[in-house]
């Protein structure tokens, strides 16, 4: 039988560790339950315990594993403030440490917990405050978080494949670059001191090639500095210009394999966080309403606007 390592608290409030053999994440609850403890995280004795690599946002992996206990620990009768502040003591991130108390202290004094995200919404994602306060309306925030959980899971996966769809052509255009640069830079003006002894009429291409190599080693630097000028250009506008944005992605889908592979990871990602506001309780058209103000993509954020906006005028979802 697998091991797991388990941290729970006594009725006493002391926090105890260990391992256990058994066959799932379950058996091992119902055995620390009925020893009078509280579970506060499961996980297989191979696994590595979680931190927290804090910039602004949460991590989807790391987030789906805080979120997993405090659905747990909601579960199972802990006070939604406590259980904030049980599952913070198990995050080895300070700073995302103290914005959870913060959020368990505001909770303990009467805001809701989608409220206490909606105030740290430079931490917490849009979507996730969503299905928070979904889940409060409806009564059902351990179910959320447990759902929000296997969600967050599946969006770290996908980016994950997302990466390694995109790693091998990027290291490949880029190893591909520097080699035809060194070439044009290196080698040709060599080759271009042979032909010019020759006193040969040089074919276009060829002629092509040494203009080239000349104009590189006259003005490389400028090279250099238009090279990054244009980096921080494209960068900007894909940031701030919605059409841009479109367009690059629209390109994108339509690189030959590269396209196709795109498209199904978008598809999956929408599909995703669809099922989970679906399963949280949310309306079809507020959900797509959330996808569409959370989606990164531009061509899925008009896409699910128009269809939120068709489906709310009355028309059918085929």
């Amino acid at each position: 039988m697998p091991k797991f390592n388990y941290v729970a608290y006594a009725q006493d409030g002391k926090l105890e560790k260990g391992t256990i053999d058994a066959q799932d994440q379950d058996a091992i609850a119902q055995t620390l339950s009925s020893k009078g403890l509280i579970p506060v995280s499961i996980e297989l004795a191979k696994e590595k315990s979680f931190s927290f690599k804090f910039g602004k946002k949460v991590q989807e992996k790391d987030l789906s594993l805080l979120l997993r206990q405090l659905g747990f620990l909601i579960q199972v009768g802990i006070s939604v403030p406590q259980a904030i502040e049980m599952a913070a003591k198990q995050i080895n991130k300070k700073s995302f440490q103290d914005i959870l108390l913060e959020v368990s202290k505001d909770v303990s004094e009467g805001l809701t917990v989608g409220q206490a995200m909606q105030k740290r919404k430079d931490v917490f994602p849009p979507l996730l405050i969503s299905l928070v306060i979904t889940g409060e309306e409806t009564g059902q925030l351990d179910r959320t978080m447990l759902l929000a959980s296997e969600y967050y899971e599946k969006i770290a996966k996908i980016k994950g494949k997302i990466k390694s769809a995109s790693f091998y052509p990027s290291f490949v255009l880029i190893i591909a670059t520097i080699i035809t640069t060194g070439i044009i830079y290196f080698l040709v003006p060599i080759f271009a001191s042979i032909y010019k002894g020759f006193g040969a009429s040089l074919p276009l291409p060829t002629l092509v090639l040494m203009k080239t190599s000349d104009f590189l080693h006259e003005n490389i630097l400028k090279f250099i500095v238009a090279l990054v000028i244009f980096i921080i250009i494209f960068k900007r506008l894909y940031q701030n210009n919605k059409e841009f944005r479109k367009r690059i992605e629209t390109t994108l889908l339509k690189l030959p394999v590269l396209g196709n592979v795109f498209h199904k990871i978008m598809m999956s990602s929408f599909a995703t966080s669809l099922s989970s506001l679906f399963s949280s309780g949310v309306s079809l058209d507020r959900a797509l309403d959330l996808m569409a103000q959370t989606s990164s993509m531009e061509i899925v954020k008009e896409g699910t606007e128009k269809a939120s906006k068709m489906i709310k005028e009355g028309s059918p979802l085929w």
